[in-house]
């Protein structure tokens, strides 16, 4: 019967203590082609998949340090390898899941991995059209959540922000747009135990949605007030402003 690694998830959002044993600069002892952006070391006490102690990634702390008490803010899963990485941070310090994989990929490009953040951060658009006199925006019921929300995707390694939202709405709605300069709202939420912030910007329609069956089940035009009936609150300051952005430029519908 197959080992079963230990579930970390438990660990998101608690407060541990990494020893340091390869600091910042440091070589890793059998790979010295291999060397250390960040600090990086175990959990005391704490034995991970491969039955030695629990190695973690400290983010956010760039002075030597021997040991650092910081919380959890993410896990690296290895699909290929008997041990998961925790990665700890500075409390107060807010990093998401492409921000892990930016700092991490010098040693875990050699895996396969799956990176389960503390705080997450989605990118994406308010996609809008002009209906006679009315503003109309698109909404998408996800397939995933079952939900409705906007053209919107996790962002990746490398990525800004920008790039994140034009490359969902492509793939979601199978739209080329221009994000409308000026205009960059967020929308937070709890998921779990952590926290998801989803940026968006503004794009006008350039064809009818052309959906991916694989993220979307249906879309819907609808106003400001019908878009109040379906969406999560978390969403809807975001899109009066983006009403609010669009009156105010009305040239440039």
């Amino acid at each position: 019967m197959a080992e079963r690694r230990p579930s970390l998830q438990h660990l998101l959002g608690k407060t541990v203590i990494v020893r340091i044993d390869r600091p910042i600069g440091n070589t890793h002892p059998r790979h010295p082609e291999l060397t250390y952006p960040i600090h990086y070391g175990f959990i005391p006490g704490m034995i991970g998949g491969d039955g030695k102690p629990q190695d973690a990634y400290l983010m956010g702390v760039n002075t030597p340090v021997s040991e650092y008490a910081g919380k959890v803010i993410g896990i690296v899963r290895r699909l290929n390898d008997r041990e998961d990485k925790l990665v700890v941070a500075p409390d107060g310090i807010c990093y998401h899941q492409a921000e892990i994989e930016e700092a991490v990929h010098f040693q875990e490009r050699y895996f396969r991995t799956r990176t389960i953040p503390l705080y997450h951060r989605s990118c994406g658009a308010i996609i809008y059209r002009k209906d006679r006199d009315r503003i109309r925006y698109l909404l998408l019921f996800q397939r995933g959540s079952h939900t409705w929300s906007f053209p919107k995707g996790h962002m990746e390694r490398g990525e800004s922000e920008e790039i994140t939202a034009l490359r969902e709405i492509r793939e979601e709605v199978g739209m080329q747009v221009r994000l409308r300069q000026g205009f960059r709202g967020e929308a937070v939420y709890s998921v779990g135990v952590g926290e998801k912030t989803v940026v968006l910007f503004l794009a006008k329609a350039t064809n009818p949605p052309v959906l991916s069956p694989q993220e979307v089940l249906a879309s819907k035009w609808v106003t400001l007030q019908d878009a109040e009936k379906l969406l999560h609150n978390s969403y809807m300051g975001v899109l009066r402003d983006a009403e609010a952005y669009l009156v105010q430029n009305t040239d440039s519908k």
